[in-house]
């Protein structure tokens, strides 16, 4: 498994979810096919959820934080047709684990809120980070009420700011001295990450020569421009993620070009180059493809049936 899994009562929950999401699944499929051994059974399933996941990835969460343009660049919409690329590496690259993806940290709500039937809670984040056993409150009935905040509230902003207020107060105040911000620059220093500016000509962005925001930091505004100024000498030296988490998003993104360019990559690559992937040909028959579109968008609202 994922040992993140105990890092806040939010992923937790997630987790917790896609597990006995699965073994609801088994359940039903074992009425049907009661002559299916246990493997048979666990493939098939695995099979299913695996479909849901990527279903409800792609078509929910990439729309919202890449935006209809980049999703049809990049083709990154189900169309319920599928062709395999096998020239395609679909491993994760590094700059989307180190850096890019990492965007989301200034996503996480400074909170947590229990959603009783008759009432609601709130705690600070810093109360619950890394302390699992919230969810077991009550012989494990909190992770309901957690999930029942997680399907009505949406996700904060993506904002520098965020970053620097909310999870550096909760991260000292248990005690842990390295910051996230500066854990994301130290990591993308330990593998090796080229700086910002060779990120943007990858892209086939402008590079900043400068740091004006006319022919230097072109995507970001005057206040951070400046900042990232007063934190470097050359703007050569910014690092991927700092540049990256500061610049003006694309219209109907949560991101900038940057960070959009390396995330809608790699989106495109784990589609692509995945000989299994979902849409394709004969992997499912018609009849569940249309089950999948029916399931999918309903999701989250089944969220506290299966919790």
């Amino acid at each position: 498994g994922d040992n993140r899994v105990n890092v806040a009562t939010g992923l937790t929950t997630l987790h917790t979810l896609f597990v006995r999401y699965h073994n609801m699944l088994a359940s039903q499929l074992r009425q049907i096919n009661p002559r299916w051994n246990d493997e048979r059974l666990y493939q098939e399933v695995r099979k299913l959820v695996i479909a849901i996941f990527q279903h409800v990835t792609y078509n929910e969460y990439l729309h919202v934080i890449l935006g209809s343009s980049i999703m049809d660049t990049y083709g990154l919409r189900s169309t319920g047709h599928f062709h395999y690329q096998d020239h395609i590496d679909a491993s994760i690259r590094n700059a989307f684990s180190t850096a890019a993806f990492r965007f989301g940290h200034s996503t996480i709500p400074s909170i947590t809120k229990y959603i009783f039937p008759d009432r609601e809670t709130t705690q600070p984040l810093e109360d619950t980070l890394m302390r699992p056993t919230f969810v077991n409150k009550q012989k494990g009935t909190f992770i309901v009420h957690i999930g029942r905040w997680m399907t009505r509230t949406t996700s904060p902003p993506v904002d520098r700011d965020k970053i620097l207020y909310d999870l550096e107060h909760a991260l000292v105040s248990i005690n842990i001295f390295s910051i996230v911000v500066s854990l994301n620059l130290q990591r993308g220093r330990d593998h090796g990450i080229p700086p910002y500016n060779k990120w943007r000509e990858f892209c086939g962005l402008s590079k900043a020569r400068d740091f004006s925001t006319y022919g230097g930091l072109e995507d970001h505004s005057a206040e951070n421009a400046y900042l990232l100024e007063s934190l470097y000498k050359n703007v050569e030296d910014i690092d991927l993620f700092a540049g990256g988490i500061s610049e003006r998003h694309v219209h109907g993104a949560a991101m900038g070009p940057t960070f959009a360019c390396i995330v809608a990559r790699q989106f495109h690559n784990l589609k692509y180059g995945d000989r299994f992937w979902y849409e394709k040909d004969g992997l499912f028959t018609p009849g569940i493809y249309i089950c999948l579109e029916i399931l999918s968008p309903r999701f989250c609202v089944q969220v506290c049936h299966v919790l």
